[in-house]
């Protein structure tokens, strides 16, 4: 089958380029983490820490009968 629209000689496919520098995504240095990835990561371990010391809270009430 046969393009309903005549491509034409040499035309090429549009290419843009990312921001460099700045804006959230870049790069602290001499790090290979964003600081996005770095909040992230803090936060998945603040919510780990939180829920260790909830558990250990919530167990250490409990009154166990065969312990």
């Amino acid at each position: 089958m046969a393009p309903s629209v005549p491509a034409a000689k040499g035309m090429l496919l549009p290419v843009s380029d990312p921001p460099r520098g700045g804006g959230d995504e870049s790069l602290y240095k001499g790090s290979a983490m964003t600081k996005r990835g770095a909040y992230a990561a803090l936060a998945y371990m603040t919510c780990a820490v939180l829920l260790v010391m909830f558990n250990k809270a919530a167990l250490s009430s409990y009154n166990f009968p065969l312990s």
